[in-house]
Parts: structure tokens; sequence; C-alpha cells
């Protein structure tokens, strides 16, 4: 858009204001008093008695200027050119030496076959382990015993585990050990629900260095891997913990886990591991779901490391339509993984899967998908109705702040800005504005990344996914539809 401010300039600067602007930076004694009278507003004062002319602002081109460029910028639909490159095929060249009429002679060849260069990052560096571990749940007595008979549960009560082994161990099958529990009371109750251990292996993990991240007792107990870590680093952290003006204990994490915090945690490492001997700890395995995290391959054990995409790779949201269960004509979304992309791209497909199944196995089909700094308009209630009707060739000024630029996608979720919006004045996640000592409920100023608007109402109240349109606009600047409904 600025672009098109400096077109403006240049093509109401006349010869006068070139000559005159040229004139007051050039070394020359010689002012062209003459220009500067017809160019600028003239304001006359008395300075010391005697009579001064001073030179204000430039006269403007017509009356309602600065009021006129401004509607016509905002006007401008400006169109990003998209790096959407993800693959192609390699073509190297390299130097060979062959014999011409006799001669060695450095010739330039081709690289030949098949291979496929990725022209964007595959993942984030971080590599993650996937791993096993022991949860902790309540359940109901038949599901306890249910599982412990298919081995997916052990009980946590030592005495009731040795029980039931000791009827398993005497032929007690499925239906007479519920009999058992439904019969008799155990140390002088009915047991109806019980704890139970189970493996759950939807986990990845990685080691990471100790420091005040580890922000609570609470966090550790649910991230680290090692209960005898846990321990350990849960008992030099209470050392630390302050009484705050309320009478409320307060954890210190930024002294306990502080370069000389954690020298001294070393030192006391026996005393804090219940008087055994304990390596010293500078970094511990922390673990989180797997979530969008996929694996880096499939052969030998790349299988059993796993990544997370890489920042600016979510290229594609799709949006799909199809009939739900309620038989409503409704949109699904998602957003599809960079590696998913390039294997479609390899096999000669769209990026975009034209199919997409929801959780009843319901199948919906692709209306458009969108990639960051697509544009997107977002029709009113009566639009709506007929939304053919709308001359994308000719939008007023009203229709044109309907127009919004998608920013960034993940899963299900697509946030939007309006396509007037250069840059975000406000932008800083929750934890820099910790950092500045503030904290607000939103992320910048559209709310982009905040609990509230997920996926981004700015228009109307109205849920931007679930009714835009996708727009191109030409070279010409002409735009077109090009998304259906």
């Amino acid at each position: 858009r600025h672009h098109a401010m400096d077109a403006l300039v240049v093509a109401l600067a006349t010869k006068n204001h070139v000559n005159y602007l040229s004139n007051q930076h050039a070394k020359s004694e010689n002012k062209r008093y003459d220009l500067r009278n017809k160019l600028r507003h003239i304001e006359e004062k008395t300075y010391k008695g005697e009579n001064r002319k001073y030179a204000k602002e430039f006269l403007l081109p017509w009356q309602n200027f600065p009021v006129d460029a401004k509607n016509s910028l905002e006007n401008i639909i400006v169109s990003f050119k998209q790096n959407l490159r993800v693959i192609n095929k390699a073509s190297n060249k390299y130097l060979v030496w062959k014999k011409k009429n006799g001669q060695l002679k450095r010739n330039i060849e081709t690289q030949k076959g098949t291979n496929w260069a990725i022209r964007k990052p595959m993942h984030k560096e971080t590599v993650y382990a996937k791993v096993n571990l022991r949860q902790k749940k309540t359940v109901a007595i038949n599901a306890a015993i249910d599982g412990v008979f298919t081995k997916k549960f052990i009980i946590v009560d030592k005495d009731i585990n040795q029980k039931v082994k000791k009827l398993k161990s005497k032929h007690y099958d499925i239906k007479m050990l519920k009999k058992y529990f439904m019969d008799n009371k155990f140390n002088g109750n009915k047991i109806k629900k019980l704890e139970v251990y189970y493996q759950e292996n939807n986990y990845s993990a990685v080691r990471k260095t100790v420091d005040d991240s580890f922000k609570s007792i609470k966090w550790i107990e649910e991230s680290i891997t090692d209960t005898g870590i846990q321990k350990i680093l849960i008992n030099h952290l209470k050392k630390y913990n302050e009484i705050d003006e309320e009478g409320k204990q307060k954890e210190r994490p930024d002294l306990a886990f502080s370069e000389e915090g954690l020298n001294e945690m070393n030192k006391n490492v026996k005393e804090l591991n219940q008087g055994k001997e304990h390596q010293p700890i500078y970094k511990a395995r922390v673990y989180e779901t797997l979530g969008n995290k996929f694996a880096v391959g499939q052969t030998g054990n790349k299988k059993d490391k796993y990544v997370e995409a890489a920042k600016g790779t979510n290229l594609y949201f799709a949006i799909y339509k199809g009939k739900n269960k309620k038989d409503e004509t409704v949109r699904q979304y998602d957003t599809i993984p960079l590696n998913i992309v390039i294997e479609r791209l390899k096999q000669g497909e769209s990026p975009v899967p034209e199919t997409f199944f929801d959780k009843d196995n319901l199948e919906y089909n692709l209306i458009f998908y969108l990639s960051p700094n697509d544009l997107v308009y977002v029709p009113s209630e009566e639009e709506q109705d007929n939304i053919n009707s709308i001359d994308f060739s000719y939008l007023s000024r009203k229709q044109k702040g309907r127009i919004c630029i998608l920013t960034d996608c993940s899963g299900t979720t697509a946030n939007f800005i309006p396509y007037r919006t250069a840059s975000l004045i406000f932008n800083m996640n929750f934890k820099e504005q910790n950092k500045k000592g503030f904290s607000y409920q939103i992320q910048n100023e559209y709310g982009l990344g905040s609990p509230q608007s997920k996926n981004q109402k700015c228009i109307d109240n109205t849920m931007i996914k679930e009714k835009c349109i996708k727009l191109k606009v030409d070279r010409l600047g002409q735009i077109v539809k090009i998304g259906e409904y």
C-alpha cells in the first residue's frame, strides 16, 4: 500500500516542488524564496520589532486531499506473493573431466535421477522419544478385574492385589472373582471401586536442563518421568519456599534452580534422596502428550523418534462441507501437516486431501483450502442467501471492510486479521508479557491466540472460517472469487 502512496505523491509533485526541494538541499546560498512563497503556507510574526515571514506546511493539492487519499488507500486490496514451494526435483550441476579430441576438458553435467529437494524445514531440531508411563486412576471393581485378566491394570492396593493373585492361583475365572468381591467384604467394607495402575503410551519425552521453567511442585510431579528425580527436586524446592504477605506459601524455582541453587542441591543430593546415593542432577527427562508430533521414519529406531512441525510450515488450511449425523450441512476443518503435504506432492496429488472423515466416520468434501496471506470475504447475513449476486469486481467500501487475511492456522483453528492491517501494533505472547511485568487476556489487538477467540470473530461476531469465501487478486488488482460457499 505504501507504493501507492509514493505514486500519489509523485503524481502530484510539480516541477516547482522538485526545484524548490533540490534548492533547499543544495549547497547554493541562493534560496528560492519565490517558490517557497508559492508552495507553502506563509505566516507573518513580529520578532524584535520586525515583521518576519515563516514558512509552514505545503499547500494541499485540493482541500480534502488527506481524507481523499486515506479513503483511496484503504480501498486498495493488497495481495501478497505466496511462497508455497514445498518440493521440487533436484537440478544440481557439477564439473567433470572428459576427453575431447584427445584432450581432457572440464564439462558441466546436470545431475540425473529423481531426487526430491524439500524447500521447507521438515521439523524442529528437538527429537522426542515415545515413552510408556505408568499412570493411576480409579475404576469400577468389575472394570478393574477385567483389566487384571487382560493385563491392562495392576491393582494399587497391595493386599487386594495379593488376594486377587491368590484367587487366580485357585483357578478363579473373571465371573467367580467378580462374584467373590460382590458377596464379600474386604477389611469390613464392600469394594465398589479400585485404584489401578495402567500403561499410557501416548507420551513423548526429551531431556531438559533443570532451570526455573521447572516452575512448581505440581509441574514437576506431572512432567518428569523419573519418580526418584521428582522427589529430589521437590524436596530441594521446598527448602526455598517463602511466606507472602497474605501468609501463603510461595514457591521460588528462580532461586532453587538458579546456578547457585543447583550447586547447593547437588552438594546435598544424598540428604534430599533420604540418605541414598544419587548422581548429580543437571538434566531431567520431561514428558508431554504426543499431540501433533510425528515419527521421523518407519524403519529401525526412526519409528520411535518423534518431532514436531517447525514454525511457519502449516501452509494449508482445508475447509470441507458435508452432512453431519443430524443431517445438517456443516463445515469441517483441518490443517494439513507438512509431512503429509510432501508425501502427497511426491505422488503427484494435490497438497490437500479431497475428502475428510469426522469421528462418526461421515464423509465431507473439500470446498477450498487457504494458505497464510490468502484473502477471504465474509458475506453479510443478507448476502449469504444469494452469494452469486455479489459482484466481486466492484465491491463497495463497506463490502471491502469484510475482507480478511489468513495469518496462521493449526489443527482446526484459523486466525484472520482485516486486510487493511499492514502489521500488528500490539503483538506479544503471554510469556513475553510476563517478562515485561504485565498481563493482558489477548496476545494482540485482534485477539489471535487468546483462549476467548481461538477462531477469530472480528466481523459481526461471525466466526470467519464458518462463512468465508476464498478470494484471489489478479495482477491487475481485480478481485476474483475462487472458493465455493
